[in-house]
């Protein structure tokens, strides 16, 4: 079971066409919130850039938009803005149908980034009492 303790970790990813280091960070400040707030990001270890984030609770105004709205979000990289994830998309309910389970998006994060490994190998759930 869940304390409430925050979640914060990160995780190398080495691509095995490239050979290129990635970071896989996954955050939430309080599992046990009744409105899920965390975010998920995989980004070029070497500049920080991020290349997807997935933000369940969270604000965000486009460029284009007068004000932030609150919505199950996506981010993916932009060449055509100095901050490259500075779009953001409503999150496809179809790809991602568990935002309400921190480990479930996890899962499909890993599965919309075409990482190719085990739940367990990124996430330890002694780590958090799950």
């Amino acid at each position: 079971m869940l304390k409430g303790t925050e979640i914060d970790g990160d995780t190398v990813i080495i691509g095995d066409v490239d050979d290129i280091e990635y970071i896989l960070h996954v955050f939430c400040g309080d599992p046990l919130i009744i409105r899920p707030k965390y975010t998920i990001n995989l980004r070029f270890k070497k500049s920080n850039i991020q290349l997807i984030r997935v933000d369940i609770g969270g604000r965000h105004r486009n460029p284009n938009e007068k004000s932030a709205r609150n919505y199950p979000h996506i981010h993916i990289y932009n060449p055509n803005y100095s901050k490259k994830d500075r779009i953001a998309y409503l999150l496809d309910s179809k790809k991602f149908p568990n935002i309400d389970n921190i480990l479930r998006t996890f899962e499909d994060v890993l599965r919309y980034t075409n990482i190719q490994r085990k739940l367990n190998e990124y996430w330890r759930p002694e780590d958090n009492d799950i």
